[in-house]
C-alpha cells in the first residue's frame, strides 16, 4: 500500500512542475497584438475604426471611447453594431466582440468636438484566459490616419475615468428604420 502511495504522491509532483513548466512557456501577447486597429475615412468625412480582434480574445462595445486629441473630456458619439452578450466576470452582462469590430464616428460628431487635427481612441478587451487588458488608447491623425500610441495623459487621467462609462455609443438604425436624433 505505501509503494502505491509513493506513487500517487510522484505522479502528483510530476504533473505540478509539468504544469508550472507549461505556464511559464506561454506568453501573454501584448495589446496591438490583440487589437489591431486600423482606420479609414469615407468620402463624407465619416472616421471609421476598424479592429482586428485575436482568436480566444474580446472587444467590450462599452469600453470603446472617441475623444478630441484636444480636449479628452468630451466623448464623441460614435455608432457601432450590437455585440454579442456576454457574462463577463469582470463586468458582468456586457456586450462584446469577437473577431472584429467597428465604430463609425460622423464628420458632424467629430468637427462639434472640436477633432479637426487628431482624435484619441481608447478601448478595452480580455483574453478568454481570464486576463484583461489595461485600457489601450491611440492617437489617430485625421490627416494622414496613422494611428500611434497616444501620449502620456499628465492630469486627464481623472477626466478620462469620469467619463469612461458615459462614452455615447449608438448602434444604427436597424433596415427599414429612420435615425431620429433630437436637435
Amino acid at each position: 500500500m505505501s509503494q502505491a502511495v509513493a506513487r500517487y504522491c510522484f505522479l502528483i509532483v510530476a504533473f505540478a512542475f509539468w504544469a508550472v513548466g507549461a505556464a511559464a512557456q506561454t506568453r501573454i501577447p501584448m495589446p496591438d497584438e490583440v487589437f489591431d486597429l486600423r482606420v479609414m475615412r469615407d468620402p463624407d468625412g465619416r472616421v471609421l475604426l476598424d479592429w482586428s480582434i485575436a482568436p480566444e480574445t474580446y472587444l467590450y462595445r462599452d469600453k470603446i471611447l472617441v475623444t478630441s486629441s484636444s480636449d479628452d473630456r468630451k466623448p464623441i458619439e460614435v455608432e457601432t453594431s450590437p455585440g454579442k452578450l456576454k457574462d463577463d466576470p469582470t463586468f458582468g452582462q456586457t456586450e462584446v466582440y469577437y473577431g472584429s469590430a467597428q465604430a463609425t464616428a460622423s464628420a458632424d460628431a467629430l468637427a462639434a468636438a472640436g477633432a479637426t487635427d487628431a482624435i484619441h481612441v481608447t478601448y478595452q478587451g480580455c483574453a478568454e484566459l481570464g486576463i484583461c487588458y489595461p485600457p489601450v488608447t491611440k492617437s489617430v491623425d485625421l490627416t494622414t490616419l496613422t494611428v500611434t500610441d497616444a501620449e502620456a495623459r499628465s492630469g486627464n487621467s481623472a477626466s478620462l475615468s469620469a467619463t469612461w462609462e458615459a462614452a455615447p455609443v449608438k448602434s444604427p438604425p436597424a433596415a427599414g428604420e429612420q435615425d431620429v436624433r433630437p436637435e
